[in-house]
């Protein structure tokens, strides 16, 4: 089975933002690329709908 490369790491790394995150960085308030991160890992790696990201993401935040 042969695999392209440039496919495996686009599934993974989105242009601008960088490699999605499970977690934001420690007990500031993270910015908004952290932000967009730890979405983009729930919505594509987790394939959790978008809006139901977006509030896993908001309930992480406010525990900050």
């Amino acid at each position: 089975m042969v695999v392209n490369i440039s496919e495996t790491i686009s599934k993974c790394f989105i242009y601008l933002i960088g490699e999605p995150q499970q977690h934001f960085g420690g007990r500031v308030l993270p910015t908004g690329i952290e932000v967009l991160k730890v979405y983009f890992f729930h919505n594509k790696k987790e394939n959790v709908q978008p809006k139901d990201a977006v509030k896993s993401v908001v309930k992480r935040i406010c525990k900050i």
